[in-house]
């Protein structure tokens, strides 16, 4: 007779100690906003501190490309080291790129200016998730939104970021490329102290090449997030370029120290 009663004693303790848990771990404090910008046309960027000041800045722009141009203006004018800001793309060009970048700009400053105490986990099937002090869910990135939160790790400590344009090797540039700023890749890291990195290439990235250079550059228990289509419109790589991208990902991840 008592089974039941007690089996709900401790689901509800449960929940509260996962409250509890997520309160104590809420050492950021992260800003979200959200602007649309033609129907059903979206920009959103989520911005996170940590208690010294350190920031990181995610953009996501749903299927809409983002040139070099604008990513890097955008970024420059949201008072931002570029290594901050991590613009997620796609791969049309967006039809005026002068006003996206103005609501690329307003949606930044207007999620630095929300900050509030925050605590991020991370999980295989949830991703990055950003949550309030009492575990309410305020916005959710590189994940399927499927996997169970039980799963998801803590995430902490200073942000540190880290941002580098490569390019080819002039002997390894293709005659069929005469501009070599057309084969220049964006690479860039962001870590949260030892718990996560985030490492953004800009083109597309497979399953089997994110898998691959996962295993190249592991770390024992912490994960490491390979993330295509950034800071640049989403396109393949060229072949010629991949030598200097691996040079560019060791560079990066040893200046956030990973």
């Amino acid at each position: 007779m008592l089974l039941r009663p007690l089996a709900t004693v401790f689901r509800c303790l449960g929940a509260a100690l996962a409250v509890l848990a997520t309160a104590l771990a809420a050492d950021y404090r992260a800003g979200v906003a959200r602007l649309e910008i033609a129907p059903e046309r979206w920009v959103q960027a989520v911005a996170i501190q940590d208690p010294k000041g350190g920031r990181a800045v995610i953009v996501t722009a749903a299927a809409m490309g983002l040139p070099r141009a604008i990513t890097d203006l955008v970024a420059a004018r949201s008072e931002l080291d570029r290594s901050q800001v991590l613009f997620l793309s796609g791969p049309a060009p967006p039809p005026n790129q002068a006003k996206l970048a103005e609501d690329l700009v307003t949606v930044i400053g207007a999620a630095l200016g929300d900050l509030q105490p925050a605590a991020l986990s991370y999980g295989e099937g949830s991703g990055l998730r950003v949550a309030a002090p009492d575990g309410l869910l305020r916005a959710a990135l590189f994940g399927d939104g499927a996997g169970p939160v039980g799963h998801s790790r803590a995430v902490g400590g200073p942000i540190r970021s880290a941002f580098r344009m490569v390019e080819p090797e002039p002997a390894l540039r293709s005659r069929e490329t005469p501009e070599p700023r057309s084969n220049l890749c964006p690479v860039q890291a962001i870590r949260f102290g030892k718990s996560l990195t985030l490492l953004a290439l800009g083109g597309e990235v497979t399953p089997d090449y994110a898998r691959r250079i996962r295993l190249q550059f592991s770390r024992a228990k912490e994960p490491l997030v390979v993330v295509g289509n950034s800071n640049d419109i989403a396109r393949p790589f060229a072949r010629e370029l991949e030598p200097a991208i691996l040079g560019g990902i060791r560079t990066v991840l040893k200046r956030v120290g990973r």
